[in-house]
Order: structure tokens, then C-alpha cells, then sequence
């Protein structure tokens, strides 16, 4: 057996969650927002299409830009590793 197949083999032993793990975007393990009012926070919440517990993939960050541009407020975003392994927090903040 060659070496990538043993990895390969090894990989789909794995339980789903540890194999999430292993790609290369982060689950998202929440979203936090800084300088928003209790209602710019529900607003935002109901415009965006990324949850808790989604990849952060290239396209959903450039799905958060689109989608914060589109309501109107002075919003930006940034993200950083989570407390657990191939996680990320997301942090939604209100532009200076």
C-alpha cells in the first residue's frame, strides 16, 4: 500500500468532526460584534447568511463583505483562531 492511500484510508476512519477539522477553512465557533447597539446587532444577525458552526471558506468571507456593505452601516470584519482546534471567531465591529 502506498503512503498517500494509508493517509487517505486513515482520514475516512476518522469521525466527522475531526475530519472538519482537517480542511483548511475554520468552523466558525461564533460571532461577536464590537460598537454595535443591541439593535445594529439583530439587524446584522438577520442579513447575514453565515451561522455558528459554518466553514469560513474564501467565498463566506467575501459573502460577509457583500453582505455587511448591503445594510448600509459602517461595518467591518475580522476573524482569529477559536478556543478549539479549526475554529475561528468572528468579530462583525462598527467602522471608526
Amino acid at each position: 500500500m502506498k503512503l498517500m492511500d494509508a493517509i487517505l484510508l486513515a482520514a475516512l476512519a476518522l469521525p466527522a468532526a475531526a475530519q472538519q477539522q482537517m480542511t483548511a477553512s475554520p468552523m466558525i465557533e461564533s460571532v461577536d460584534f464590537e460598537g454595535l447597539s443591541a439593535s445594529q446587532q439583530k439587524l446584522v444577525t438577520s442579513r447575514l447568511t453565515v451561522r455558528r458552526g459554518d466553514l469560513l471558506s474564501a467565498e463566506a468571507k467575501q459573502r460577509v463583505a457583500r453582505e455587511l456593505q448591503g445594510i448600509g452601516l459602517d461595518l467591518t470584519f475580522s476573524y482569529k483562531a477559536g478556543a478549539r482546534y479549526g475554529t475561528a471567531r468572528l468579530k462583525i465591529s462598527a467602522g471608526c
